[in-house]
């Protein structure tokens, strides 16, 4: 048998080592946060990003016809059109086409999608979405609208965090019985699971799976790949706890 002296043995193998954790960590390094924001803007953002909180309040406002151009007829479809200028540097310009449908017993089969931009302080993005909702909670004892279903949002963004980087973008969320209230609008609790992934201007790629816990108030909480972030509704971003 052929002994290596230890200590060329001990720097054989911390060379090893550290060249696949390097490899690992250069392959990750600024994207975790950055597929937060992406998921954050998917969720919040109804001053911003136009995410699910946003459209959680036109289910509401779509089921009680308290809308303008909502109606309460069996079967619905039409597009509207926003835009947006907040102070703190908030902008946005989409197109959304909704429509829906009663479904089984005390149900709506609610659909969207929509197309455009936004801009904020950490991300500014040009993206688009698809949303299929079964809304439940139609009664008028019930206090609360309870959804589930899947939405996903593909875009192009720019960072304003960490590196900086551009990158390319795939939110998949499957919302488990949201709760949003019917005279607040907000979303009150429930959960979600979620997977991000896409890749970098300097060429990385990512792919995160995460869960989410809504606590009201316009907040939730983000656990992705081993990280939590603490997530703005109203705002659409994320700040790592």
């Amino acid at each position: 048998m052929k002994w290596w002296p230890l200590t060329l043995l001990i720097a054989f193998l911390t060379g090893v080592t550290g060249t696949g954790c390097n490899k690992e960590d250069d392959e990750l390094t600024g994207l975790e946060e950055e597929a937060a924001e992406a998921v954050a803007g998917a969720l919040g953002g109804e001053k911003s990003t136009q995410g699910i909180s946003g459209q959680s309040q036109d289910v509401v406002e779509l089921t009680r016809g308290a809308a303008a151009g909502f109606s309460k007829s069996a079967g619905f479809d039409t597009t509207v059109y926003r835009q947006g200028n907040l102070t703190g540097g908030y902008v946005w310009d989409y197109t959304f086409h909704f429509s829906w449908e009663y479904g089984a017993r005390f149900t709506v089969n609610f659909t969207y999608d929509m197309k455009g931009t936004y801009d904020t302080p950490r991300l500014s993005s040009s993206d688009s979405s698809d949303a299929s909702w079964t809304v439940t909670g139609l009664l008028p004892a019930d206090t609360s609208l309870v959804i589930n279903g899947t939405y996903e949002r593909n875009g192009s963004q720019a960072s304003k965090i960490g590196q900086k980087r551009s990158f390319t973008s795939k939110v998949v969320i499957g919302l488990k019985d949201m709760t949003v209230g019917k005279v607040s609008k907000r979303i009150t609790g429930g959960t979600a699971d979620c997977t991000v992934s896409g890749s970098s201007s300097d060429g990385k790629s990512f792919s995160y799976v995460g869960s989410v816990l809504f606590h009201g108030n316009q907040k939730a909480t983000l656990t992705l790949n081993g990280s939590t972030y603490e997530l703005n509704l109203t705002t659409g971003n994320a700040a790592l706890k």
